[in-house]
């Protein structure tokens, strides 16, 4: 959707922020801090997302978690 362009690829510069794919569609983005005790994970979708979606989302997100040896926090 070109009205989010912006938020993917701020200033058009070709960099990208990281992207929140659902079902193969940009549905906002997000970005990870990480702590020596957890992994953080906040998200910015463009619109509400479904529970469906969200839970598809805290599944990856704990197998991005596992992957770093963290637990993740969502916010």
């Amino acid at each position: 959707n070109p009205l989010f362009a912006q938020r993917v690829c701020p200033g058009n510069n070709g960099m990208f922020i990281s992207t929140l794919l659902i079902n193969g569609k940009v549905r906002g983005t997000w970005h990870r801090v990480i702590k020596k005790d957890r992994l953080l994970i906040t998200l910015e979708p463009f619109e509400a997302l479904s529970s469906a979606e969200r839970e598809a989302v805290l599944v990856t997100a704990q197998n991005y978690g596992a992957y770093w040896g963290l637990p993740v926090s969502i916010v």
